[in-house]
């Protein structure tokens, strides 16, 4: 075992142990059913609400103007994405799929008035999202779900379900007033070290303040145009991780996806459709 291993392992080791004090009493958020098959509102369906927009190699469904899906559940296919742009609300009545992308851009909301919001992919959310006390989330196996510092979420369920391979990082503002002190606890998950990938130099930090201003980056998609990146590799004290590349002092990937690219996208997106 390389030294670059060895410092992971130990890494998510102490983040595994953290894991079990902070959500080893709570029943409800360990326990987890199978997936149901993929079935719903596909994106064609919604398509009167959505604009595709492409960069190279990069893109997706925009929504432009607010969507209400009364019935059924609307689904996100592996190599699909949907961004809920500025200013625009989609509201779910019958829960969701997503086993592409859901990007909610600052100013964006997601309302979950009812059902199961499936996540086998990733979410991603600088706007707000509201759960009323129908609706729940599954998070299952591999799968994301990262509020950021910009961003809000607003859980009025009772529980939810966690696959423990799935990560779940909530640095923005959280309330909730059904959900056990435990799970409250997994949802805002604090970073415990990080493994910085850089100059050809692999470090770990443990260092409070400096977990916290990388913590700050979620979010921060200003590119500086500097050519050299750092590759982080953030550990939380619910076990999850979170990959996430600083290109200068802004964030350019984010678990795989380019929030920063989506936002600019949403921007460009609704400037064209006002014309």
């Amino acid at each position: 075992m390389n030294k670059i291993t060895k410092i992971i392992a130990a890494a998510v080791a102490s983040a595994s142990i953290l894991t079990c004090t902070a959500v080893g009493a709570s029943a409800k958020c360990m326990y987890f059913t199978d997936v149901d098959e993929p079935a719903g509102i596909t994106l064609s369906r919604i398509s009167s609400s959505t604009v595709y927009n492409c960069y190279p190699g990069y893109g997706g469904e925009f929504l432009i103007k607010d969507r209400k899906i009364k019935k059924g559940r609307l689904f996100i296919g592996a190599d699909e994405i949907l961004t809920v742009c500025r200013g625009t609300t989609l509201t779910l009545n019958g829960g969701a799929h997503i086993d592409g992308t859901l990007f909610i851009q600052e100013g964006g909301k997601l309302v979950v008035n009812g059902g199961r919001v499936m996540n086998c992919g990733n979410i991603i959310c600088d706007g707000d999202i509201c759960f009323s006390e129908y609706g729940t989330m599954d998070l299952f196996p591999e799968s994301t779900f990262v509020v950021s510092k910009k961003g809000s979420l607003e859980y009025n369920g009772d529980y939810y379900e966690r696959s423990k391979s799935a990560n779940m990082i909530c640095v923005g503002e959280f309330t909730s007033e059904l959900l056990s002190d435990n799970e409250v606890a997994a949802m805002k998950a604090k970073p415990v070290a990080a493994i910085v990938d850089a100059d050809r130099k692999t470090t770990k930090v443990t260092n409070a303040k400096l977990l916290g201003k990388m913590t700050a980056k979620f979010g921060n998609y200003k590119m500086s145009g500097e050519s050299k990146s750092s590759y982080i590799t953030m550990l939380f004290d619910n076990g999850s991780s979170l990959h996430f590349t600083l290109d200068g002092d802004g964030v350019r990937y984010v678990a795989g996806d380019m929030p920063g690219t989506l936002a600019d996208l949403a921007d460009q997106t609704l400037e064209l459709n006002k014309k």
